[in-house]
This record gives structure tokens, C-alpha cells and sequence, in this order.
């Protein structure tokens, strides 16, 4: 992460605003770049609670999500989950979107740096924190820590709120997305050409495994390019799912010398999942 760490993001997330073709309201980008040229996170917070959008410029605000963004957990844990995007509603949570999206990168810099830090507004390291330690089964976190604690064999499945000495599941994994703008929903394929040119970074080709749990957003040309592999001609059943347990669960695997791509659907309860999918899909894993 040092030398992801050693391109100035801020600068380049403040020229994207700049030159943000989407965004027309002058006001609105003048204020944000103020905003992201505050390098203390409590100030940057305090000035955010009192950042003003107008009714015209609302829908402009999930334009202002950081392209950037580089992800959570442990940057030097040899798996790598790759989300959709940030299910959340931008509207309805303000100062998560401001502490998911836009500081990520501000926040890795400090950590990188061994600047003063205050994890107890967030910590990239472990989100989890900022929920209060939740983390519901059926969702895709849920699903992490469950691949995470069968691959490791833990007997406790990292979904109970830890002691304080105990150890997440983001200790085990590092997060990222495909889609840099947070949504409720899914709102399909969004690859900009910033957000590709990050994930080809060496950064995340450091990673043994790569679990991409986002069928149908990218093209198997994309993570060629993007990660470098070969695709395996076979894919993977790894279980089967329905009332009559005759949908398939597959996953289609790349791979080069250094790192194995495992791409498949959505990891949650609502694309149907199983227990014997997530073990079968933890037992891929090197």
C-alpha cells in the first residue's frame, strides 16, 4: 500500500471534480474542493455537516463520490473481496457517505504516513466500528466473514461483535468495489475509466486470491485486462439453490502464476447462497 500510497489521490480527486463534466453547479464544486483541500479529518467532518446543497445541485451529490477509493480492512491479507458497490442511499446517510466514500483515501494517506488519526471517527481498517460491530448474516459482509472463518477454520464465525482484543474478519481480507458511486440498489455496469485504471494497479494484483462476487458487471475480457489471467475453460458448481435445489451456484475461475480470480455472483442471502456454496467457494481459496 506504500507505494499505491505515494500517488497524491486528493490532488487527482480534486482535478476529477475540477473537470467533472457531469457536475454543472460551480458553487457546489468550488465548496467541495474546499472541502477536500482540509487534510485534518474532524475539521474536514465538521466542515461537511455544514456543507449546503441546494435543491438544483441534489442530484448532483452522488457525483461527488471519490473515484478513487481504495478499500478497507488489511492491505497485507492475501484475499481480496470485490463488491458491486456500497449498498447504501447517499441521501438518507450523509456522513457515511462522507466517511466511505470521499475520505477513504484521505484516511489511508494519514495510516500510511504514521499521521495523527482519529479511528474513532472511522477506520478503513475496520468499518465495522462505525456500525457498532453488526454485521447481519444474509448480507454480503456476512458472507465474507463466513468464507473467512471456514478457510481459517475459526470457530467463532467472525459475525459476533468481538471483545476488543479479538480479531475481525477484516483482519483477514481486504474490500473493494467495482462501481465507485454507493446505491441501495444496483444500479448495473459502471466501470469508469478512472476506477479501472486504479484496480490494474499492482496494489491489488499482490493478492493471492481475488473473489469477485459481481456477475454480470464485468466482462471476462475486463478482468483479463484488469488482473492479467487466464480464463479456466470449465466453471466451478459449487452448490445448488431453490426450492428444488436445481439452480446451479457457479463461479468461473482466472488465474496466472501469482494470483487466482474467482468470479461469481453477488455474495447474499438474496441471490440464494448456501452454506455448502460458501464452504465450496472458502475450499478454492490457496
Amino acid at each position: 500500500m506504500t507505494k499505491l500510497m505515494n500517488k497524491d489521490f486528493e490532488e487527482l480527486y480534486i482535478n476529477y471534480i475540477k473537470n467533472s463534466e457531469v457536475i454543472l453547479d460551480d458553487e457546489l464544486k468550488k465548496s467541495f474542493i474546499s472541502l477536500l483541500r482540509e487534510k485534518n479529518i474532524e475539521n474536514r467532518l465538521e466542515i461537511w455537516k455544514n456543507f449546503k446543497v441546494n435543491i438544483e445541485s441534489l442530484s448532483q451529490l452522488p457525483k461527488l463520490a471519490n473515484p478513487f477509493f481504495i478499500g478497507y480492512g488489511n492491505p497485507k491479507s492475501d484475499i481480496l473481496f470485490v463488491g458491486k458497490e456500497k449498498a447504501f442511499d447517499i441521501y438518507r446517510n450523509p456522513e457515511l457517505f462522507f466517511h466511505e466514500s470521499i475520505n477513504n483515501t484521505l484516511q489511508w494517506k494519514l495510516i500510511t504516513l504514521g499521521s495523527k488519526f482519529n479511528d474513532k471517527i472511522f477506520d478503513p481498517r475496520n468499518p465495522r466500528k462505525y456500525h457498532n460491530f453488526k454485521i447481519k448474516a444474509n448480507h454480503t459482509w456476512g458472507k465474507y466473514a463466513k468464507i473467512i472463518a471456514f478457510k481459517n477454520n475459526l470457530e467463532n464465525d467472525l459475525l459476533l461483535v468481538p471483545e476488543e482484543s479479538q480479531p475481525t474478519f477484516f483482519d483477514f481480507c481486504f474490500l473493494t468495489e467495482i462501481n465507485h458511486l454507493p446505491s441501495k440498489y444496483s444500479v448495473g455496469k459502471n466501470l469508469v475509466h478512472t476506477r479501472k485504471k486504479l484496480l490494474k494497479d499492482q496494489f491489488y494484483k499482490k493478492f493471492k486470491n481475488v473473489v469477485i462476487g459481481a456477475k454480470g458487471y464485468l466482462t471476462d475480457e475486463q478482468i483479463v485486462e484488469i488482473f492479467n489471467v487466464t480464463k479456466h475453460p470449465d466453471p466451478k458448481i459449487l452448490g445448488k439453490k431453490g426450492k428444488r435445489r436445481i439452480q446451479e451456484i457457479t463461479a468461473t475461475l482466472y488465474s496466472n502464476e501469482n494470483q487466482q480470480v474467482i468470479y461469481c455472483s453477488q455474495l447474499s442471502g438474496a441471490t440464494g447462497w448456501t452454506n455448502e456454496a460458501i464452504e465450496n467457494l472458502a475450499r478454492l481459496l490457496k
